[in-house]
């Protein structure tokens, strides 16, 4: 995971990918991929969580592509997800609640997406150093969108070989 937020009554995952795709294969077990290790840990934090329920949970996936990917999908059906889930022993009687609260909170975004918004909502920061920031955010989200598509050409014509 690369970004976990925490706050009184929930938790926000965010995993973000650039020119790499979702996993389908965790390092322990290959019939497992990263999207469901990712909501096994919130069904985990749901379930256990020292600081009282968890009512809130996101699980937000950026990638640098235009479309979300199709793995998101399997997982917005909480039947599906109830059934990638762990060892029911571990999730006990709330499989169903818990699979359903995960199914509503699964999101995707794109770099692009994230940069458009930047560049909508500039002008409601009122430092000047905010500003600046949010227009090098802008700038370096441009050159990597940039160069993922040069280095995805690249590729299709190495592969077309």
């Amino acid at each position: 995971m690369d970004v976990t937020i925490s706050y009184n009554d929930g938790i926000i995952f965010i995993e973000a990918k650039y020119l790499a795709p979702v996993s389908l294969k965790t390092t322990h077990d290959r019939h497992r991929d990263q999207v469901i290790r990712y909501l096994d840990l919130a069904a985990y934090h749901y379930l256990n969580s020292t600081q009282g329920p968890i009512t809130q949970f996101y699980l937000i996936l950026i990638t640098d592509l235009d479309d979300p990917p199709w793995i998101l999908s399997r997982y917005r059906s909480p039947g599906n997800l109830a059934k990638g889930l762990t060892d029911p022993g571990f999730i006990g009687k709330n499989r169903n609640d818990v699979s359903k609260l995960l199914a509503d909170s699964i999101g995707w975004t794109s770099w692009g997406k994230i940069k458009d918004i930047l560049k909508l909502t500039r002008e409601n920061f009122r430092a000047e150093a905010e500003k600046r920031f949010v227009d090098d955010l802008v700038f370096y989200l441009e050159y990597k969108i940039k160069e993922a598509v040069r280095i995805r050409n690249e590729r299709n014509q190495m592969n077309f070989w």
